[in-house]
C-alpha cells in the first residue's frame, strides 16, 4: 500500500463513520427506547414462575383438606331405598298357603352425629391447618429464593453488557494503535515486527469481543429460564437505596426469628404433633348418635292389594371400640413419633442453612464494600498510566509492548471493578433474602398475599402472617368461585407477542440497548467520538477509555 492510497482510505474511513454516527444521533433524537427496572422484573417473575404457582395450588388443595376434616363435626344423613322381588319359602308360608314370591319397597333414612371420636377430628383439623401454614411458608420461601435468582440474573445481564461494551472499546483502542503503527511503518518509523505484534493484539481484542458477546448471550439464556421471557425493553441499571441493618447480630437474630424456611419447619413440627394425637384416637372408643326411620311395603305379585306394611323409628347411641388389630395402632403411633423427630432435625438443618446464608451474604457485603474503594483507585491509576505510556511511546521512552500491556490492564481493571460493584449490590439483596424480607422491602406481593395491600410496609409483618392466613383463606375461596376474578394476579401471564421469535429480533433488541446507552452519554460522548474520528490519522491521538460507572 502506498502512502497516497493509505491517506485516501483514511479519508474514506472518516467520511463513512462520520455519516454512521450522524445517523445514529439523529435516530436517538427521534426514537425513545423504553426501559424496565429491577422491581418490575422481580414482580413479574414471582407472579408467573411455574414452581411458585405449583406451591400455590398445593396450598389451595390443603385448604380444602381442612374443610374435609371439619365435616366430621357435622351430622351425616343417609337415604337408602330398595325395590324388587323377594322369594320367601318357610313353614309358615306353606302352612298358610300364601304366595312365596312378592314385591318389596324398603326405604331407610339414617342420621348420625359423632359425639366422641377420641379427639380424632379436632386433632386432624389442627394438623391440616398446620399443613396449610407449612405450604404457605414454603411458597413464601420459594418466592424469596426465586426473587434473588431473578436479581442475580438481572445484574449478570447488566454486568456482561458492560463487559461487552468495554471489550468493544478495547477493540477500538487496539484498532487505533494498529492504524498508527501501520502508518508509522509505512513512513519507516517502525519495523514490521511492531506491526505484526500490534496485529496479534488486535486479533486478540476481536476474539475478546466475540467471547464477551457469547457470555452475554449465556446470561440472557439464564435470565429467560428464571424470568420466563426476554424483555423488549432496555434493562435499567441497578441502584440499591434500601436501608440495611448495621450489625451482624441484628441480622442473624431477625433471620432466626422470622425466616419463612424456619417458620415452615416449625409448622411441620406442629403438624406431626397433632398427627400423633389423631393416631392416639385409635385407642379410644367411638360414640355416635344414630336416629333412623324405615318404611317397608310388600305387594303380592298376582294381586294389587297391599299384603303388609311396616315402619320403624329408632334413636340409638352406638359405641364401637377396637380392642385389638394385630399391633397396627401401635405401629402407626410409633411412626408418627419418629416423623416428629425427623421434623425436629429438619428445623435444625434449616437453622444452620439460614445462619450460613446470612454469614455468606454479610461477609461478601463487607469484603466487596472495602474492595470497591481500592479498585476505584486502581482503575483511575491504570487509566492515568495508559495516558502517560502513550505520551512516552511517542517520544520513544516506551515500547509498543508496554503500550499494549497497559491497555489490556485498563480493560481488566474496568472489568474487575464492575464485577465487584455488582457483587456488592447483589450481596445487599442477599442480606435481605437471608432475613426473609426481600419481597417485603421491594414492595413485591407474593401470589397469595393480596392482603398485604394497604399494609404499612415500614412495619415488619412476618410475625402476623399466621394470624392473617385464616381471613385470607376465606377470601381466596370466594374469589376462586367467582368468575369475575378470572383475571386475578395468579392468572397473570406474559404476553407471547412481547417475546422475540428469532435471532434477528434479539439483534434488534441489542441495537436498541446500544442506542439507549449512547443516548445517555450523548451529551459528552458525541463530541469526543466525532473528534476522534475526524482526527483518526493524527499520530498524537489520545486513547478514549471511558470510566466505569460508580
Amino acid at each position: 500500500m502506498t502512502i497516497s492510497k493509505y491517506f485516501s482510505s483514511r479519508k474514506l474511513y472518516k467520511h463513512k463513520y462520520s455519516l454512521l454516527f450522524s445517523a445514529i444521533f439523529l435516530c436517538l433524537h427521534n426514537h425513545q427506547v423504553s426501559a424496565i427496572n429491577l422491581n418490575q422484573i422481580v414482580e413479574e417473575t414471582v407472579l408467573t414462575n411455574p414452581s411458585i404457582l405449583e406451591k400455590y395450588n398445593q396450598k389451595i388443595s390443603r385448604e380444602y383438606e381442612v374443610a374435609g376434616v371439619q365435616s366430621g363435626y357435622f351430622p351425616q344423613l343417609d337415604l337408602n331405598v330398595g325395590a324388587g322381588a323377594v322369594r320367601l319359602d318357610n313353614d309358615t308360608t306353606k302352612a298358610a298357603g300364601t304366595a312365596d314370591i312378592y314385591n318389596k319397597l324398603d326405604t331407610t333414612l339414617t342420621l348420625k352425629q359423632m359425639l366422641f371420636d377420641g379427639f380424632y377430628t379436632s386433632s386432624e383439623e389442627k394438623r391440616q391447618k398446620k399443613r396449610v401454614e407449612s405450604a404457605f411458608f414454603e411458597l413464601y420461601n420459594l418466592a424469596e429464593e426465586t426473587a434473588i435468582s431473578a436479581i442475580n440474573a438481572y445484574t449478570n445481564v447488566l454486568l456482561y453488557q458492560q463487559f461487552l461494551e468495554f471489550a468493544e472499546q478495547n477493540l477500538v483502542a487496539h484498532q487505533k494503535m494498529y492504524d498508527q503503527i501501520e502508518m508509522r511503518s509505512l513512513l519507516g518509523a517502525d519495523d514490521k515486527s511492531a506491526l505484526s505484534q500490534s496485529l496479534g493484539r488486535l486479533k486478540l481484542a476481536q476474539s475478546n469481543v466475540e467471547s464477551e458477546r457469547n457470555n452475554l448471550e449465556d446470561r440472557w439464556t439464564e435470565f429467560v429460564e428464571i424470568v420466563g421471557y426476554h424483555p423488549v425493553e432496555v434493562l435499567e441499571d441497578v441502584t440499591f437505596d434500601l436501608i440495611l441493618p448495621q450489625r451482624y447480630e441484628e441480622i442473624i437474630d431477625y433471620a432466626l426469628s422470622n425466616h419463612p424456611a424456619l417458620s415452615r419447619s416449625k409448622a411441620d413440627i406442629e403438624q406431626f404433633k397433632y398427627q400423633k394425637k389423631s393416631s392416639n384416637s385409635l385407642y379410644y372408643p367411638r360414640v355416635e348418635l344414630e336416629v333412623k326411620s324405615s318404611w317397608q311395603k310388600n305387594y303380592e305379585i298376582d294381586s294389587s292389594s297391599l299384603s303388609t306394611q311396616t315402619s320403624e323409628q329408632s334413636a340409638l347411641i352406638n359405641l364401637s371400640w377396637n380392642l385389638y388389630n394385630g399391633g397396627a395402632n401401635k405401629a402407626r403411633t410409633s411412626k408418627d413419633q419418629f416423623l416428629r423427630q425427623e421434623a425436629d432435625e429438619h428445623l435444625e438443618f434449616q437453622r444452620r442453612r439460614v445462619e450460613k446464608d446470612v454469614s455468606y451474604a454479610w461477609k461478601t457485603f463487607q469484603s466487596s464494600t472495602k474492595r470497591l474503594d481500592f479498585l476505584k483507585e486502581y482503575v483511575s491509576a491504570t487509566e492515568q498510566t495508559s495516558v502517560a505510556y502513550l505520551e512516552q511511546f511517542k517520544i520513544g521512552q516506551r515500547t509498543l509492548l508496554d503500550l499494549l500491556n497497559v491497555q489490556n490492564e485498563v480493560f481488566e481493571a474496568q472489568k474487575e471493578f464492575l464485577t465487584v460493584k455488582y457483587e456488592n449490590i447483589l450481596s445487599k439483596y442477599r442480606l435481605l433474602a437471608s432475613m426473609g424480607i426481600l419481597l417485603e422491602k421491594l414492595r413485591v406481593k407474593v401470589i397469595t398475599d393480596e392482603y398485604f395491600q394497604g399494609k404499612d410496609f415500614n412495619q415488619p409483618f412476618i410475625n402476623n402472617k399466621v394470624e392473617q392466613i385464616q381471613n385470607h383463606d376465606s377470601r381466596e375461596r370466594v374469589k376462586r368461585d367467582d368468575p369475575a376474578y378470572v383475571d386475578d394476579m395468579r392468572y397473570i401471564k406474559m404476553n407471547n407477542n412481547l417475546r422475540p421469535k428469532s435471532n434477528q429480533q434479539l439483534l434488534l433488541l441489542e441495537e436498541k440497548r446500544k442506542l439507549s446507552n449512547l443516548e445517555n452519554k450523548s451529551g459528552s460522548l458525541s463530541s469526543e467520538v466525532m473528534s476522534d474520528l475526524n482526527n483518526a490519522d493524527a499520530s498524537t491521538e489520545k486513547m478514549n477509555i471511558s470510566k466505569p460507572q460508580e
